[in-house]
């Protein structure tokens, strides 16, 4: 009797569904998840950031050569990703498991296995967050959690970075803080549904989302923008040799599933695969030069005041 319950649509449906229920940082930066990496030199590809455009001003009556417009120019820079890893989740399947009905097998088996994906994807991504070359820190007063972020959203301001795309990610301590803080209370907005589905504890300034990770350093919390950080990955191409395999992606990740034998073992296994690769955005690289970087601030509370 052949065995037809592995079906790659509802492998992919399963997966999903639990991407989106379990991932929390990679929505915060800029994916690429859908990026084309074949034939690429090094398996890099070159991301293009915006720079703002510059705006003249001139006399309303000028008359002669004051009459003339100016022209700008519209300039971008390019920030080299590479996909050096592959998360991979790989579990046998028995003759047993094999029996068992779609919804049984996709709970017990590959939701475990996309979950230990999404763990790990998380863990890099905070990685990524909390290694940046901050240019901004500050330190986080328990009694008076709310005025750091105050200062932070302060100074993102000064340095020209947009408003929208913003995001508050605060380690467990630090979110113990805010909700203790009767002036979180006040200033906060209950989670928005529209944020993210998890990890959701309000808003800072009534626009950015406050999201909590237990991946960030406890006494940590970071405000930056989407554009800070750059996540390029890419769900490997079914190989011809596998008895069933298909491709999916959701919230910037995609990931491929695979069903193969291992003769060795006379067994059937369930393989998740993604390629991953991550950057860290600085501002204009002319000549060569790596900017600052400007586009997010580290928060820090106190050991003693947690």
């Amino acid at each position: 009797m052949a065995n037809t319950i592995l079906k790659p649509d509802l492998i992919t449906d399963t997966a999903i569904k639990f991407l989106e229920k379990s991932i929390v940082l990679a929505p915060t930066i800029w994916t690429n998840g859908l990026g084309d990496f074949a034939g690429r030199r090094n398996d890099t590809v070159n991301i293009r950031v915006e720079l703002p455009g510059t705006a003249y001003k001139r006399d309303l009556r000028a008359t002669g050569e004051d009459r003339k417009i100016q022209l700008g120019t519209l300039n971008e820079i390019s920030i080299p990703v590479r996909l050096t890893e592959r998360i991979e989740s790989a579990v046998p399947v028995t003759d047993e498991e094999l029996s068992l009905d779609i919804v049984s097998f996709a709970q017990k088996i590959v939701a475990r296995q996309v979950r230990a994906i999404v763990q790990q994807y998380e863990t890099d991504v905070a990685t990524l967050i909390e290694g940046a070359p901050y240019e901004t820190e500050l330190t986080i007063d328990a009694n008076k959690p709310y005025d750091a972020f105050v200062d932070a959203t302060t100074q993102l301001n000064i340095d020209n970075v947009d408003t929208d795309g913003r995001t508050l990610v605060v380690g467990p301590k630090v979110a113990a803080a805010l909700r203790k803080s009767p002036q979180w209370s006040d200033a906060s907005v209950a989670g928005d549904a529209n944020a993210f589905r998890h990890g959701a504890l309000g808003t800072i300034d009534g626009l950015t989302p406050v999201v909590g990770s237990n991946h960030i350093d406890p006494n940590s919390a970071y405000l930056f923008h989407q554009t800070a950080f750059v996540a390029a990955n890419r769900a490997p191409a079914v190989p011809q040799g596998a008895v069933s395999g298909a491709s999916t992606s959701s919230n910037g990740l995609a990931i491929r599933w695979l069903r193969d034998y291992d003769a060795d073992y006379a067994t059937d296994r369930s393989i998740l695969t993604v390629y991953t690769g991550f950057g860290t955005i600085t501002e204009d690289t002319t000549q060569g030069v790596t900017g600052p970087f400007k586009r997010g601030v580290k928060l820090s509370l106190p050991a003693s005041g947690s």
